[in-house]
């Protein structure tokens, strides 16, 4: 078998070290800040949030209502993080309240009173952007 020159050598190494360690951080951090961007837009793969049910009174002073939804302390949005456990990418977001119970979680999925308001998950759009990072990638490598 013929020999690869160095140019492919470097490229090949280059490659594999991308996939071992750099691919599953930037497929995180994409998937990271798509999921952020929920709480900006208050809207989930392009569905809005549903509203709170009471609003506040206009004129009166800003109260914890008035804040943007699932926005009181910021907790369950900074919570949100990915890890790389074996060849995947697991990703999480974490608010424990009393009686141990996941508000993060809660509101993801919509339990009891609260009405869904989804921020994390897989949808189209964010295999496209992970699919676009990595490509860009790649282009680069090579």
């Amino acid at each position: 078998m013929k020999k690869l020159n160095g140019n492919w050598e470097r490229k090949i190494r280059r490659l594999r070290n991308y996939i071992n360690f750099s691919m599953a951080d930037e497929v995180g951090q994409t998937a990271v800040y798509y999921f952020d961007e929920a709480f900006e837009k208050e809207a989930w793969d392009g569905q809005p949030w549903p509203n709170r049910k009471r609003e506040p009174r206009a004129g009166s002073r800003p109260t914890r209502g008035q804040k943007g939804l699932l926005v009181d302390t910021g907790e369950t949005r900074r919570s949100i993080d990915h890890d790389k456990q074996g060849n995947k990418v697991v990703f999480s977001a974490s608010r424990k309240i009393a009686g141990g119970h996941d508000l993060a979680q809660i509101h993801n999925q919509g339990k009891g009173h609260q009405p869904k308001r989804k921020f994390m998950g897989v949808t189209k759009e964010l295999e496209y952007r992970i699919q676009r990072a990595i490509e860009e990638s790649l282009k680069k490598l090579f």
